[in-house]
């Protein structure tokens, strides 16, 4: 029997086919690969209304590399359609990559035992696994309409929010921070980062949408504190705490989850500049300030000792980004001055954090900035002879690249 007839009257075991071809001895036999290609390519000529339907019920079984090639090819098969015969499948293609939103969090150690799964998946396949999610939602994405990205977004936020201890548990720190839901957010931000990132300009109308329960999370997360504590003591300590506590492992989760949020609302304002759609939210700019301020002293970035890489690579290009869309002089001014308190903060990583923060904004908005000298000088004074040398340093950087702004030297205003 020829590949070509499959098409003809195979359909019925389209399912039972492809749960072969994506088994991992298959995939990794490259002269079996090569004619399992070829089965794919005949299975592609079923019609969609038989097709679609089998592809999304395969069993991957979790395993890594099937996984991956059957995202590969739902990308595929939902591509080589007509528009108006994906918007037939629409519901059924949304709901397979929303639920495969949740690889990580199922393979995840406490979950991968209830699901019987017998191996350990590192993190660098669950990464690659995500990044074959990505690939295939972005290939489908850039074929459908507009209106269809915006009923996308809205699915995959209302999948991100479903927390099973909402209704159990009292304090928001085990509400929003528990290792399923940690799981779960750090797949949907990393979707997120990368959509907007491809999509641009079109995904911008969504900000607000999206950021709303994302700075929810950023707030929160600065009040977090690591505790040592294992969670099976914490499970029995549970009523007897007053909140925010939170264990090393989800800790650097969360802060895995923070960073994909400000990357992702770095993104937002940058691509934000054509119609200034953010700074036209009402309170939305000062919002979006107030939760990256929070983020200057963080608890939870702090207490795992990487709060001045947070600020240099994560935070300080949020504050820049929101410094260049900020059309108001005075607006600019607020947030400045509000960078400047954080100079005099007890804690010298928060201070170190400002001055990286004020550099971004000098090196994103610089004649802008110019008239704010006169208030940040003082400040830069005494970040000069700050008791941290790192202070002192990153102060030093940015007086030397104010003057080469300027084309001259500030030395006489800094005593």
């Amino acid at each position: 029997m020829t590949v070509a007839n499959l098409p003809g009257f195979m359909h019925a075991y389209a399912k039972q086919i492809i749960e072969i071809l994506i088994e991992p001895k298959v995939l990794a036999n490259q002269n079996v690969a090569f004619h399992a290609k070829k089965v794919f390519s005949a299975l592609t000529l079923i019609k969609p209304r038989l097709l679609v339907p089998a592809v999304v019920e395969v069993n991957c079984q979790q395993l890594p590399t099937a996984v991956c090639k059957l995202h590969e090819f739902v990308g595929q098969v939902v591509c080589l359609m007509d528009v108006e015969k994906i918007e037939v499948h629409l519901e059924v293609i949304f709901k397979y990559f929303v639920e495969a939103l949740d690889y990580r969090r199922n393979v995840s150690v406490g979950r991968k035992e209830s699901l019987f799964l017998d191996f350990e998946v590192s993190e660098d396949e669950i990464r690659m696994v995500e990044e074959s999610h990505k690939n295939s939602i972005i290939r489908i994405l850039f074929k459908l309409k507009e209106k269809h990205l915006k009923i996308f977004i809205s699915k995959l936020l209302s999948h991100s929010k479903k927390n099973e201890i909402y209704e159990t548990e009292k304090e928001p720190s085990q509400n929003l921070f528990n290792t399923n839901h940690l799981n779960r957010c750090i797949s949907f931000y990393f979707l997120l980062e990368k959509i907007v990132e491809n999509l641009k300009n079109i995904a911008a109308p969504y900000a607000a949408q999206i950021l709303l329960e994302a700075m929810k999370i950023l707030k929160a997360s600065a009040q977090l504190k690591i505790t040592g504590q294992s969670n099976e003591t914490k499970k029995r300590k549970l009523n007897k705490k007053t909140g925010n506590e939170i264990d090393c492992e989800n800790g650097e989760k969360t802060l895995k989850v923070c960073t994909s949020i400000l990357n992702l609302l770095a993104l937002f304002l940058k691509f934000d500049s054509d119609d200034g759609r953010l700074m036209k939210s009402g309170e939305f700019p000062g919002e979006i300030f107030a939760t990256l301020s929070s983020q200057f002293e963080s608890k939870l970035s702090l207490s795992l000792k990487s709060h001045s890489e947070f600020m240099r690579s994560v935070v300080a290009p949020c504050v820049a980004k929101l410094a260049k869309l900020l059309n108001d002089s005075n607006q600019l001014k607020v947030l400045v001055s509000g960078v400047l308190m954080k100079m005099r903060d007890l804690n010298w990583e928060v201070r170190f954090g400002a001055v990286v923060a004020l550099e971004a904004c000098f090196k994103e908005v610089s004649f802008e900035m110019v008239p704010l000298l006169p208030e940040c000088l003082p400040y830069f004074s005494e970040g000069l002879e700050d008791e941290n040398q790192r202070v002192q340093e990153v102060t030093k950087n940015l007086i030397g690249y104010i003057e080469d702004v300027l084309g001259e030297s500030v030395e006489e205003y800094l005593t």
